[in-house]
Order: structure tokens, then sequence, then C-alpha cells
């Protein structure tokens, strides 16, 4: 354990890096009119000794070794870090993860701290009669593991279980690692939890909390007092609703954009004060909850939705993303949840005050979460070819319009065609000849492997019942097992040549029930890692919507 937690002497390796640079940003390119401008400078292509899929990584991280720069990325499928040189744009070593790679469901996050402490998060939602003892754990640069921890008065807790909260853990945990020096800071309620704000009250479910990694096995939840601005309990939102998006500036100061409220909280860690963004001008419109709620659907397609949020050191500018709503004819749980390629982006200044706005260029990626290395940002593209990838460097500055260019930004999002509809969908279902009222069941590649297996077991276990309820099984030629390839039935269908990925892109990353009329799909449920084992309960309630 003695070098486990030397968190204090790599903060000043950490300190260089920055966020978005915003190099050419200054008081004249802000206002009413300011737009961001991307500015890709480089692009560096890193040849893999082996296969690697960059979709399936939920961390990267920037940092300094000797001079040298460095990108440490995940690899889930593998149980993996992979480590690239920037300075040279080559990768230089694999560190292998055994306790991951022992587990059933490999998702995981991590902080490098030192070439002898990278701190492991796995995601153990779906390991049942897992909590507390080892699951945040610490391996040297070698993967050699050195340490593991024990989370203690834990105050994380899932809506349908009975049981004292302090004995749940870190439930799907899908967010990169946050931790400044030795403080991971956690939002401790979980995504997709499906509790509404009377449920968070009645376990008093805080917002914010952190555990200090002090050198000690065992560590203790402390909370933070930010209550955000009230909440009404009748109001009830989806699950891509529920996220809270952290963001750290200093050591006793933490950003946090909610999914579903409008401004940018600034909050002090250790009084749980907070100050609020000006948001005047922004053209996006606010968060709305749910019209109903009847059933919680995983996508709310008629509200906005506020996403990543990262800070440049270098200028004290903050970058926030968000998704446009869609259709508002549409009513929520509707395929309208594949909402065009327009994403928002505002830079605020140090006083979170919106001081330019604009649509995120199709090519900058969001996922894995751009990391920040020199004030520049860095961001992952992979093609077809599996064996390598791109790190893409990118600038940005704040650029002032012509009003005439400013009213034409401002009202693109609706006058533009979306790359992939529901159209698409709905097409692909006429196509299969899937009879009208029934249930389709959607598997595709990006699903978490224990997700696929369960859905797939679950299908072929159920398959009579299956046909005589007409329920469809829709796979994809790359998500369909061994098993399901050797079943012959009119009620499962393949899809060949990526179409179905194609369709679904990054919306639907999961098995998804969906209500066919024969005309369209009128509702969707995306099933959560943590909820997927509940299949046959949803399916019945979509059973039941359709008798009435």
């Amino acid at each position: 354990m003695k070098t486990l937690l030397n968190f204090v002497v790599a903060i000043c390796a950490l300190s260089s890096f920055g966020g978005c640079s915003a190099s050419g940003s200054n008081n004249k390119h802000q206002g009413p009119r300011a737009t961001i401008n991307f500015r890709l400078e480089k692009t560096i292509e890193i040849d893999l000794p082996f296969e690697y899929e960059a979709g399936f990584n939920l961390t990267s991280q920037a940092y300094s070794r000797n001079d040298t720069d460095f990108v440490l990325l995940g690899d889930m499928m593998e149980a993996r870090l992979i480590e690239i040189d920037l300075n040279h744009g080559k990768f230089v070593r694999s560190i292998p993860l055994p306790r991951i790679a022992r587990g059933r469901y490999p998702v995981f996050t991590f902080h490098y701290v030192n070439e002898d402490t990278i701190v492991i998060l796995p995601d153990i939602s779906n390991e049942h009669g897992l909590y507390h003892d080892s699951l945040l754990f610490s391996i040297n640069i070698q993967g050699i593991e050195n340490g593991s921890f024990n989370l203690n008065d834990s105050p994380f807790i899932m809506s349908w279980m009975d049981r004292d909260s302090s004995k749940a853990t870190f439930f799907h945990h899908f967010s990169p690692m946050k931790m400044q020096g030795n403080t991971l800071f956690v939002n401790p309620l979980p995504l997709k939890s499906g509790m509404t704000q009377g449920d968070i009250e009645k376990h008093d479910v805080p917002e914010l909390g952190y555990f200090n990694l002090n050198g000690m096995k065992d560590l203790y939840f402390q909370r933070i007092q930010y209550h955000p601005n009230e909440r009404v309990d009748t109001q009830f939102y989806a699950h891509e609703q529920e996220r809270l998006n952290i963001c750290l500036r200093d050591p006793n100061t933490i950003m946090v954009s909610h999914a579903n409220l409008p401004e940018l909280h600034l909050i002090n860690k250790n009084t749980g004060q907070f100050s609020s963004s000006n948001e005047t001008g922004r053209f996006i419109p606010d968060p709305t909850p749910l019209k109903n709620s009847v059933v919680q659907p995983s996508y709310n397609p008629n509200s906005t939705v506020f996403r990543n949020l990262i800070f440049d050191s270098q200028t004290d500018f903050s970058y926030r993303f968000a998704t446009y709503p869609s259709d508002e004819n549409l009513k929520p749980g509707d395929l309208s949840a594949f909402r065009a390629d327009f994403v928002w982006v505002g830079a605020y200044d140090d006083e979170l005050k919106l001081i330019a706005q604009a649509l995120k260029p199709s090519w900058f990626k969001l996922h894995p979460e751009p990391i920040l290395v020199n004030g520049k940002c860095i961001t992952i593209e992979q093609d077809g070819d599996r064996s390598k990838f791109k790190i893409q460097i990118t600038s940005l500055d704040t650029v002032n319009l012509a009003q005439s260019e400013y009213l034409l930004l401002k009202d693109s999002p609706t006058s533009m065609t979306p790359v992939v509809s529901e159209e698409d969908v709905h097409l692909l279902f006429r196509e299969l000849s899937i009879p009208s009222n029934c249930v389709v069941l959607t598997i595709s590649a990006p699903s978490c492997p224990y997700c696929l297996d369960y859905a797939t077991e679950y299908f072929l276990a159920n398959l009579n019942r299956m046909e005589r309820q007409n329920v469809f099984l829709v796979a994809s030629d790359e998500s369909a097992s061994p098993q399901l390839r050797t079943v012959e039935s009119p009620n499962i269908l393949i899809v060949d040549n990526g179409r179905l990925e194609d369709i679904l892109e990054l919306n639907i990353t999961n098995p998804a029930l969906m209500i066919w009329d024969g005309n369209k799909v009128t509702n969707t449920t995306v099933l959560p890692p943590d909820q997927v084992t509940q299949i046959d309960q949803l399916l019945s309630e979509f059973q039941s919507s359709l008798r009435e």
C-alpha cells in the first residue's frame, strides 16, 4: 500500500493539462452573436498490434511522464488498458486487467495517477451479490494489482431493491471517473434508476459526494450539502434526463450540468453553496419533463438533454454540450428519440456567463469524452479497420457572426434533415414483414456482452410463447450468437451488413423493446444493464398497453 496512493506527487504532472483551447478567444468575440469555431489542427493515425473497438471505451485520459505526453484508453472487450505515446504517435503498451477479465460484465472506468497507481472502477450492476468488497482497486503500469478498497456509508441504491441503501454501491457507473488529487467525486443517483424526486428524498440520496483515497483500505462516503433548485415531485423524467455531468475546476470547486436543468451550477465542495450560469441568449430550449408517467421511457424526445461538460483551465472557459428536442408532435417513447445529429455547444466564461454558442461539427466526437492536453481537445475516431484509430487534435475559438449568419445558425436545427430518422426503422420493419400490433425486441452489436447474452437466452428459452404472443426478435449479424443462428423460427429475424447498427447508431446501445403498429413504432424502451433481467416484466407491460 506504500505506493498505492501517492496522489499528491502526480498532481504536478497533471496540472499542465488544460481543457479545449480557446487561444483565439477574447472579449471582442463574446456576445449575443458570437459562435465557436472548431479547428482541426492535427490527425494522428495509431497502428495497433491487435484489434480494438474504440466505441467500447468509457474513459480516455492524457498525462505526462518523463517529458512525454501519453493518452490512456480503455478496452472493455479485452479487459485491458492501452497506452499511446502522443508525441511520437505510436502504441506503447497493453496493460492487462485480470480481475475485470474474470467477470462476466467487463465494463470499467479508470484514472491514471502515476506509474505505480492506476485506479480502476468496475461497473458491477449485473454482478449480483457483489457490494463493497474490492470494488475499487488499483494496479501499476504493468497491470499488477497493488491495492483494493471497501466503500462504506455508501448511499447508492436501486429503486426496486427494498434494502438498506448503505449496503448498495456504485451501480451502472457509465461516466468517466472524476478525481481531483486523492478525492474521487461521485453522483450517488444511479444512471437509469427509475427513481422519482420523491424516491430520492425518501431514501435521502444526495446529489453529490466524494471518497477520500487517503491510504486506507476502508473509504467513507462524504456528502456534499448541495441542493439544486427545488424540483416538483409530480414531474417525471426519462432515463436519459437523470444524468448529472461533473467537471472539476479546482480542489474545492465542482461544476455540474444536470441533463434536465437549464443552468450550469458552480458548487463549493465544502459548503454545497452554488451559483448558476447566465443563459441569456441561449437558442436551444430548456429541458422539459415527461408529459405522463405511465411507463418511464429511456428517452424524452420532446426535451433538450444537456450532456458533456469540459473545462479549459488555460482560459477558464467551460464548454457544455446538449442534444436538441425532436418533433414536438410526437409523444415520449416514440422513435423521435433518434434525434437528428445536431448537438448544441455553449461557451461560458469564468463567471458562467454564456459568451458563444454553435452546432458541433459531425467530425468532432463526444464518445469517448474529449480529453484535454496542453490546451487542446483530443478526440478518438475509428473507421472500419479495427487495427488502427485516429487521434484528432482540435482547438476552439470564438468568432463574431453577422446578424444574417447568426439567424441561419440559430434556425438550422429545424431546417435540416436527420442523417438517421425513425423512417429508416419503419422501412426495415416493413421489409422484414413484421405484422402489426406486436412487440419487437432489437439486439445490436453495441449491447453490453451480458445484456446481449441474457436477452438472447431469454428469447430462446421462451420461444414458443414468443411465437404465440407475436413477439419478434430482430438481431444483427454481428450480435446474433451461433445458437441463435441455428434456430429456425419466423419470429427470429437476423439483419445482415450492419444495417441494424447503422439505423440505431449510438442512440440505442442495448437491447430494446418496441411496439410496432404495422406503420410505425409507437413506443420504445431501452433495457439498461441494471434492468435487462426485468425484460419479462417490461414485455408484459408493453403487451398490456397493446390490449388497451
